[in-house]
This record gives C-alpha cells, sequence and structure tokens, in this order.
C-alpha cells in the first residue's frame, strides 16, 4: 500500500498569536511571523512523527495495488471518505458507490464486498485529530521557543533537555 499526502492540515497546532504570546513577542509586529510559522509547522512535523499521528485535517490518498477484502487506514481517524476508486477488467477508473464498501471508524478501517475485482484500489479520505491534547501543543510551543532561541545548527552552550519537557509532552498522545 502507499500513502500519499494530497493536502496538509490547513490549521496548525498552535496559532502565530499563542507562539508571540508564549515568546513574549510583540503581536502587531509582524517582522518575524514568517519564520515563526515555519517553526510552528516543523513543530508539528516533529510531533506526528514522535508520536506516529496526524494532528490537522489532512487528505490523503491510499493506493491498493490488488484487490483486498479488508484495508486498515493508519493510525490516524478518518473524518470523511471522499472517494473510493477501481481499475475495472477493461482499464477504467470506476468510483465505488458507498453500498459497495463500508467504512468502521472505530476500527478505521474500510471493507469491501464481494462482487468485483480490481488490479488498483485508490481511496482519497480527510483525516486527522482536529482537537489537539493541550500537552501536544504545549510541547510545540517549547519546541518553537528552542527554534526561536537557537538559530543556528551548532551553539557554543551545552544544552540540556529539561525534565518534563517536549518529549515527555508527547508521550501522552504517542502510539507505541
Amino acid at each position: 500500500m502507499i500513502y500519499k499526502l494530497e493536502t496538509d492540515a490547513s490549521e496548525e497546532i498552535v496559532s502565530l498569536s499563542v507562539l508571540k504570546k508564549h515568546l513574549r513577542l510583540d503581536e502587531d509586529d509582524s517582522s518575524e511571523d514568517e519564520i515563526l510559522s515555519l517553526y510552528i509547522k516543523s513543530a508539528r512535523n516533529y510531533a506526528q512523527s514522535y508520536t506516529g499521528r496526524k494532528y490537522g485535517r489532512q487528505i490523503w490518498r491510499i493506493i491498493i495495488p490488488e484487490f483486498v477484502e479488508k484495508v486498515r487506514f493508519p493510525p490516524f481517524p478518518v473524518t470523511s471518505v471522499n472517494s473510493v476508486k477501481y481499475i475495472n477488467q477493461d482499464n477504467n477508473e470506476v468510483i465505488l458507490t458507498e453500498n459497495s464498501y463500508s467504512f468502521d471508524p472505530d476500527k478505521n478501517e474500510f471493507i469491501f464486498l464481494s462482487g468485483f475485482t480490481s488490479k488498483k484500489i485508490t481511496i482519497t479520505a480527510a483525516a486527522g485529530i482536529e482537537t489537539v491534547k493541550p500537552s501536544v501543543m504545549n510541547a510545540a510551543l517549547l519546541l518553537c521557543g528552542i527554534f526561536y532561541e537557537n538559530r543556528e545548527g551548532i551553539s557554543d552552550s551545552s544544552l540540556k533537555e529539561i525534565p518534563f519537557g517536549v518529549k515527555n509532552l508527547l508521550n501522552t498522545d504517542r502510539i507505541l
């Protein structure tokens, strides 16, 4: 199976306004908004990588090279199914109707009903955690603070991880 991100999250796990308050910056000063937005996106990407979850509404495409009866979506919740398509025996792409498959949101699993064969199935769905836990938001703020204070790849000082820092906060949402 191939998982492909079609559209990234349109909203980040923390807003620019909240980050500016966290960093004690003037909210009216927009001179660093571009770099701060990059820090927020980098913090979300780190949190996603560390926890195994996806934050924010994202559009994903799953390509299944041959027919299978069940397909489990990765461990982030599907919020809506946009389309389910397959390649028929004549090599034409056909949209599956909703009565040709079922989706179990508790298991995050698509179940295809019998009656068709396919070389390839493509599912396009919206997925991701839209309500982010405060601990994950706090971890993102801590990461952004680290990025803001340490803008270079090297440092003269010896940095230490703080107790109950980023990883401890993210562990509350981590998939093991």
